[in-house]
């Protein structure tokens, strides 16, 4: 009996000290200097840019493959484009390749306005729906007077990065464009442009990554009943900045996320929160919370870094 006790003992503290020494790697950090660093030039790297502005300033996206191709999926409201360039400068990205940006409203399009200006743009990447805004009319503007190419994607596209690193496009659906629109609504309300953002699953290696734009849960279910297992992700990026429009409990158990993101630097819905934490069990970052935010990804695991500690 004494032996057995022993031998359990034993098994236990080792398990202990696996499980300790698991929990005590580079998985979860909080390093504000580590975030802009060039120590992870082998990893994809995506950055989740914090947009510290008072007002609601939208969303921006950065990612680096290992090979140095980048993607810049939003750029935030145009007070957010200074904020956006200056995080490019601290990396050391003089040219984007690719732009993605999500669907036509001021808070994904207007930061451009200054990256335009200011970055060499290989191609950007936009869904067939013009907007009749002075903000998107001064962003085809700049497009035009810096001769930057462009071109449209919609559901089945895919953008080749490296050798194990692709983005497939899931949204809009096929044929989507202005008129297409207009058949079924009668004028285009903040709805019906959302639900045709980009929504682009990024996958590298093992590991796979979810951008969903501003789309509704009307949306998300179709796009549940649309690809099935599909959507499925290791991250999921919240929709519609974590609003209660969006991240329907049956989407986030769909996507079945590890980890999800809320591009946001304010707090909208506490209960949207709750679904993907308690709810669903996914472990949450958000900018209003944790700052600056980068995901690192080898192809078979995804670390964190947060610019700071969420506060009680």
């Amino acid at each position: 009996m004494k032996n057995a006790r022993k031998s359990f003992t034993f098994i236990f503290i080792l398990l202990m000290g696996i499980f300790l020494a698991a929990c005590s790697d580079d998985d979860r950090l909080v390093d504000a200097e580590a975030i802009f660093s060039k120590d992870f030039d082998d990893e994809l790297t995506i950055h989740f840019f914090h947009l510290d502005l008072p007002e609601k300033a939208g969303e921006s996206i950065f990612i680096e493959a290992a090979n140095g191709k980048t993607v810049l999926i939003d750029a935030g409201i145009p007070e957010a484009g200074e904020i956006v360039d200056d995080y490019l400068e601290e990396l050391g990205i003089e040219k984007i390749d690719y732009v993605l940006p999500s669907h036509p409203h001021i808070d994904h399009i207007g930061g451009l306005h200054t990256i335009f200006e200011t970055r060499e743009i290989g191609e950007v990447l936009e869904i067939d729906v013009p907007h009749d805004t002075r903000t998107y009319e001064k962003y085809k503007q700049l497009m035009e007077d810096h001769e930057i190419p462009f071109d449209t994607i919609e559901a089945g596209d895919k953008i080749e990065l490296d050798d194990d690193l692709y983005m497939e496009v899931l949204n809009p659906p096929k044929g989507t464009t202005k008129d297409s629109l207009e058949e079924n609504y009668s004028s285009l309300g903040a709805m019906h442009i959302n639900n045709v953002s980009e929504v682009v699953r990024l996958v590298h290696g093992d590991n796979s990554f979810l951008f969903t734009g501003d789309i509704y849960q009307s949306k998300e279910l179709e796009l549940i009943e649309e690809y099935g297992e599909k959507i499925k992700s290791d991250v999921l990026v919240a929709p519609h900045h974590g609003d209660g429009t969006s991240s329907h409990i049956d989407f986030i158990e769909a996507v079945d996320p590890d980890i999800a993101v809320i591009a946001s630097n304010i707090n909208f819905n506490e209960i949207v929160n709750e679904r993907y934490e308690d709810n669903h069990g996914s472990e949450l970052f958000h900018n209003a919370f944790h700052g600056n935010i980068l995901l690192r990804s080898d192809g078979k695991k995804i670390r964190v870094i947060m610019e700071k500690e969420k506060e009680e």
